[in-house]
């Protein structure tokens, strides 16, 4: 009974490394030259920034991470000429001072302020405690 978790890891791995084999065919395709020189440590240090910034759980999390690694370099090389990359760690940090579970994380509990819970507790199926009571001695 349960759910089998070494195939299931080994199932998701495999479907992950199908899915980036196809988006590296179709980027090599695009940009008709492949080198190890394309694919640096800074770019995979700012793929990681966008997806903790955007929220690790969710698909528009990694939009908005990559709204974020597109454009903040930007802005913060219009801030200042001399330390784009100061600014950018500062705008990091109070990203992740902020919003601890990301962009979609923030939104989320946004979300479920205004609009409140789903469904009570009672109407989701849940059985309400009742109080316990002891015999009394006579």
């Amino acid at each position: 009974m349960g759910i089998n978790l070494p195939i299931f890891k080994s199932l998701t791995f495999g479907v992950s490394a199908a899915y980036t084999g196809v988006a590296g065919a179709l980027g090599a395709s695009v940009i008709a030259f492949v080198s190890p020189d394309s694919y640096t440590v800074t770019l995979s240090i700012f793929l990681l920034v966008g997806m903790v910034v955007g929220g690790l759980a969710s698909i528009p999390g990694a939009f908005f991470g990559a709204i974020f690694i597109q454009f903040v370099p930007n802005i913060a090389d219009e801030i200042s000429k001399s330390a784009p990359a100061a600014i950018y760690g500062v705008l990091l940090i109070a990203f992740m001072y902020l919003m601890p579970t990301g962009v979609m994380g923030l939104l989320r509990r946004l979300w479920l302020r205004v609009h409140g819970r789903s469904k009570p507790a009672a109407a989701a199926g849940a059985v309400p405690v009742l109080p316990t009571t002891t015999p009394k001695e006579t």
